[in-house]
This record gives structure tokens, C-alpha cells and sequence, in this order.
């Protein structure tokens, strides 16, 4: 390819970069403008540029170097004015140059740290027009605006995490968690706040009542059916926010590939802890309803006070929903697992039955306990022994949470300036509560039945 046919290349894709450039700056300014936040749409619009600008910055020039104009030229304008399909050696250029592998910067280690390094910057130099080139180039992807802040304050500028950094985070988050990882989660898309859900009002099994009141039976010759309507509730979930904050002192945020992995350990362990408490016992007022607290948690009275038996393990295994029982399991503090260890059931004068729990490692693989064949999952949530909640027996996949997902971070460099420390805050917004509101009573009449259990 000639070189005026390089040069005529050049152009246009200078052009097509100063035009996205210019659309994602007027998003942000747009919000910048108003003094307010991103809407959802606005900021998917934003991050969904970022790529394309990436894709174009990093194409090979007639030079050899990359592609590093900020706005297109009057020049370059009036270079090129056709299209390239116009010209069959001009095509063939640019699919040549559209086929070289992009690799995205954001997927480097060390970049994040870098990405939170420019963010401390950002706050002691106060603001954009103190920044050097390559944290503004930085912080681009990250820009949002704290709500009922704006981004002129330094200590108050928002700054959202870059969408796949933030879903790496939410990932490993639920990945380890051993709640996290059980319940219905239900991602919650732009522009909403929460979710209603017409769930079943069902708490009965008996006969027309099953499944909030279907009407059913066996029709003879003539025979009707008794006259009836379903019964429905309204689930309301709203979102709520949980914060985590990371003390960074300037030591530590001079090697951004350690701050990086460190935050990337770190946080969302924290994260986990927050929401999975909540799981358990939270109040449902700023934060998810636990299962401590749900109308649908059943509570059994323990044997003797201070201590787990047989017959109070028992107790909750048959009051557990049949159907329910195949992926329920055993949460419990780590106080009681001497006592699981002790469990036996004495028969007549002489004889034992097995116990029905099994220490982890009887069988091959086996990494956790096992008790009635479900495993026995110690956490942090549950009460000491002889306390209400000391061991749960629940299915999560009736858990429903719902998060917002993507995680806010914005940094002060007030709150520890005596120690020389930047303070990063990050938010998640999430909910939940269990998909039952009520125990259950079964078809026969008899005990209860739920989907949680608790001892007391």
C-alpha cells in the first residue's frame, strides 16, 4: 500500500477515535454539568465506548506507532474524504489493521493499582486539572460522580469501578462464600432500584391450598369442583448498601501490582463476611432480612440447655420440607462440633444406633461433615453454643438476593492524613429475604414444616 494510501487510512481512524472520544466525554460532562450521578444508562453508554476507544488508540500508524490522537484534525479531515470500500487497497489496509489482536490494558497486572493510585492523586491535587496525562488516561474508564457530592471536592469524588474489575470482585465473592454461593441470586439491571415479585401465598398443603389455592380433584359424571382463586403475595425488595474501606498507607501504594493483589484478596472477603451476616441475621431494616428473622424460620426448643443432643438434630431434620431436604445444609458455630461428635441415640439397655453424623474425612473426598447426609458447614454467623442460632438447617436455594452489579469506590484523604494514609470506600448494593414468609403446615395436618430451621 502507498503511502498516501497509509496517510488516507490514518485519517479516518484518527476521525472515528476523536468521535467516540468526544460522545464519552459529553456523557460524563453531561452529569458533571447537572452536579449529579451517572444515570445507569449513561454510565452503560460510557463503559460500553471504552473498548472501541482502546481498539482504535492501539492501531498501528503509517509510522509503525500506535494510534495517539486525541481529536481528529482539520488536516486529517481534509486528507480523506471518501469511504474505504471506495478504494480496494484502502480496505484492504484496514481490514488488515482491524484483524491485529487488541490485548485490553485493564486485564494487565498492576493496572487496578495504578487505576487506585490515580484515584489518591486525584484527591491531593484536587481534581482533573492537576492530573498528569496517564492518570487522567487512568481514571477515564472509572469516572462517575458520588451521589449528593460532585467531583470538583476531592475527598468526595466518585469514581466507579471498572465493570469487569467489579464483576471479578463480586465473582470471587460469591464463588468463596459458603452462603453466597447457595442462594437464588438475581442481578438487577439499569435503571432499577429493586425488584417486586409475585410469589405464592402457600401455607398449606391441604387440599385446594396447595400452590396459593389451585383447585383440584377427581370429577365424577356431573360432578363440579368447589369454586376458588390462588392466593399471591408481593416480594418487595429494594436495594441496600453495604461499604467496605481499605487503609492504604503511601508505602503501600507505590508497587501497584502488591496493592492490587492485596485489594483483590482482601476485599472481597470483606465484602462476603458483611453480606453473609446479613444472610443470618440480618434485621431487614438497611439491610437483607436474615433467616434469624424471617416469618418463615422455625424454631425448635433444645433437649437441655447448653448442649446439642440426638433428639434435637432430630427434631429439626423432620421439620425440614421433605422435598427441600436433598440441598439443604447444617450451618453451625464451631463451638458445637463437640457436641455433633457426641451424638448417639441409646437403645433399650445395651445398644447404640449409629449416629447420624460423620466426621469430615470418613470417606474419601469428604471435605466437610456430614449429618443425615448433609453437610455440616461451620461459619462465623451462627451464636456460641447453648445460644439461639448456635446450628441452622436451611435450604438457600429459597434465599432470593438481588444486587445491583457493579461496586462504587471513592477515596479521602482526610480521614487518616495524620498517618499518611488514603482511604478507599467501596459500595455494593444487594438484598434479599427467603422466598417464604410462613412455615408451611403439610397435608396431613401434623407438625410444621420450613425451608429454615433453628435451634434455640
Amino acid at each position: 500500500m502507498n503511502i498516501k494510501l497509509l496517510r488516507q487510512r490514518d485519517a479516518q481512524l484518527k476521525g472515528e477515535l476523536a468521535r467516540l472520544k468526544k460522545e464519552r466525554a459529553a456523557v460524563g460532562e453531561a452529569a458533571v454539568k447537572d452536579n449529579r450521578a451517572m444515570t445507569d444508562e449513561e454510565r452503560a453508554q460510557f463503559v460500553a465506548l471504552g473498548p472501541q476507544i482502546v481498539h482504535l488508540e492501539t492501531q498501528p500508524t503509517e509510522n509503525g506507532e500506535l494510534l495517539q490522537a486525541a481529536e481528529a484534525s482539520l488536516e486529517a479531515e481534509r486528507l480523506y474524504q471518501g469511504k474505504p470500500e471506495d478504494d480496494p487497497d484502502v480496505a484492504a489496509g484496514m481490514k488488515a489493521a482491524a484483524s491485529i489482536q487488541v490485548i485490553d490494558p485493564s486485564t494487565r497486572p498492576g493496572y487496578w493499582g495504578a487505576q487506585l493510585h490515580a484515584v489518591r492523586n486525584y484527591a491531593i491535587n484536587g481534581g482533573w486539572a492537576h492530573l498528569g496525562a496517564e492518570d487522567r488516561e487512568l481514571l477515564k474508564p472509572m469516572v462517575a460522580t458520588a451521589t449528593g457530592a460532585n467531583t470538583d471536592t476531592p475527598s468526595e469524588g466518585g469514581f466507579l469501578v471498572g465493570t469487569q474489575r467489579a464483576g471479578g470482585i463480586l465473582q470471587r465473592a460469591y464463588e468463596t462464600g459458603q452462603l453466597l454461593s447457595r442462594v437464588a441470586r438475581q442481578p438487577i439491571g439499569p435503571g432499577s432500584n429493586g425488584l417486586k415479585i409475585n410469589a405464592i401465598a402457600e401455607t398449606s398443603r391441604a387440599d385446594n391450598s396447595r400452590y396459593g389455592g389451585i383447585v383440584s380433584g377427581w370429577l365424577g359424571q356431573g360432578n363440579t369442583l368447589t369454586s376458588g382463586k390462588p392466593k399471591f403475595r408481593e416480594m418487595d425488595l429494594k436495594l441496600k448498601r453495604v461499604g467496605a474501606f481499605v487503609y492504604a498507607t503511601e508505602e503501600m501504594q507505590v508497587d501497584a501490582i502488591a496493592f492490587e493483589a492485596w485489594v483483590n484478596r482482601y476485599l472481597p472477603l470483606e465484602l462476603t463476611f458483611r453480606v453473609e451476616n446479613a444472610i443470618v441475621n440480618g434485621t431487614g431494616a438497611g439491610q437483607p432480612l436474615g433467616l434469624l428473622n424471617s416469618g418463615a424460620l422455625l424454631s425448635v426448643t433444645r433437649n437441655t440447655a447448653s448442649h446439642v443432643l440426638y433428639d434435637d438434630v432430630r427434631g429439626m431434620w423432620a421439620r425440614m420440607w421433605a422435598p427441600l431436604r436433598m440441598n439443604a445444609a447444617w450451618f453451625i458455630d464451631q463451638s458445637i462440633e463437640a457436641e455433633l461428635e457426641q451424638l448417639s441415640l441409646v437403645i433399650g439397655t445395651g445398644g447404640v444406633l449409629a449416629p447420624p453424623y460423620k466426621p469430615a474425612g470418613t470417606l474419601p473426598g469428604q471435605v466437610y461433615a456430614t449429618l443425615y447426609g448433609r453437610p455440616v458447614i461451620p461459619i462465623e454467623h451462627c451464636a456460641v453454643l447453648g445460644t439461639a442460632g448456635d446450628i441452622i438447617l436451611a435450604n438457600l436455594g429459597e434465599y432470593l438476593m438481588i444486587d445491583k452489579g457493579g461496586v462504587d469506590q471513592a477515596v479521602s484523604i482526610h480521614v487518616a492524613f495524620l498517618t499518611n494514609e488514603a482511604v478507599y470506600r467501596f459500595l455494593y448494593r444487594v438484598d434479599g429475604q427467603l422466598t417464604w414468609d410462613a412455615a408451611l403446615t403439610p397435608k396431613s395436618a401434623g407438625s410444621t414444616l420450613s425451608c429454615a430451621l433453628a435451634l434455640t
